[in-house]
């Protein structure tokens, strides 16, 4: 029997709920996840901020996370999560191991081997609770809490632990705006106002601007300052991330790859459409000579 976990310790029991009101899934291969306490959303290799409809919370030295947003961090889509209401059980399936538990028991069966844990999932409001540590260490990765931030983060065992120092600033200086668009704190350390348009025009430190548009089929535009005319190389990223927040990290890497071409005010970098395969939207990048990367993103 393992001894009682802690998170002043860094040992710690996370917790997950499953059935929590989730959208399409978007589950794939992940470096690294991490979970804030009291955020309603997760981060993805540091580079893609997912929302998600209920947040992580702390109770009595555990911290619980939704089991939806855990599993697909974790590369199991929806469909792979199953909740047995006869038997109490939930399942999770992968490549890897199909893994049960069931509410009140402690112990959890990673195919037919029984392991057992110092935590009892549970059923509350409708939701089940379930410890994530174990699940995770089931599926290959390792789990460490940043107590300072109250940061969970889960990464692959074998690779290197990672740096959250990025998914913090992510959680704490940037926000969602309509849309389901994550940008720099418009009111923030990273990013302000123009002051002719403030409700219309935010400005980050790192050399973009985001143009959000109210109505209509066109929703957000950015702009990107060349690395020679004001830019910098975080601006690019913060443009990508934006994109992920929007589309996935997939599709924000394959634009990104492109605007990337036009470092150098002077270059030209041809107009391209960008399309998604989900909810039909086109991203447009141009950069005209002595001109900054244009990114203009609407429904079709």
């Amino acid at each position: 029997m393992q001894r009682k976990l802690s998170i002043p310790a860094f040992w710690f029991a996370v917790f997950f709920l499953i059935f929590a009101g989730a959208t399409t899934a978007r589950a794939a291969e992940t470096k690294c996840a991490a979970f804030m306490v009291g955020k309603a959303e997760y981060m993805i290799d540091n580079v893609m901020p997912v929302k998600t409809d209920a947040a992580p919370f702390t109770e009595q030295g555990r911290a619980f996370i939704p089991v939806r947003y855990l599993a697909r961090a974790l590369g199991v889509p929806d469909d792979k999560v199953s909740w047995s209401p006869s038997a109490n059980t939930v399942t999770l399936i992968t490549d890897k191991a199909t893994i049960t538990l069931a509410v009140g028991g402690t112990v959890m069966y990673v195919g037919e081997q029984p392991r057992e844990m110092d935590v009892t999932p549970v059923l509350r409001d409708g939701r089940v609770y379930l410890p994530a540590r174990y699940v995770a260490e089931a599926l290959g990765y390792e789990v460490g809490w940043d107590d300072g931030n109250q940061v969970i983060y889960l990464w692959p065992k074998g690779d290197p632990k990672p740096d959250v120092g990025k998914a913090v600033e992510l959680f704490k200086d940037w926000v969602w705006i309509d849309r389901g668009y994550k940008i720099p704190d418009p009111d923030g350390r990273l990013a302000y106002r123009d002051s002719v348009m403030p409700k219309y025009l935010f400005k980050t430190h790192a050399g973009i601007s985001i143009v959000p548009r109210y109505g209509g089929k066109l929703e957000l535009e950015i702009r990107i300052l060349p690395l020679n005319d004001g830019g910098t190389e975080e601006g690019y990223k913060q443009a990508e991330t934006i994109l992920a927040s929007k589309f996935g990290k997939d599709f924000a890497r394959q634009v990104a790859e492109y605007f990337e071409q036009k470092k150098n005010r002077n270059y030209d970098l041809e107009g391209k459409d960008f399309y998604t395969t989900e909810n039909y939207y086109r991203v447009y990048v141009d950069g005209a000579p002595y001109d900054r990367i244009n990114i203009i993103i609407s429904q079709r």
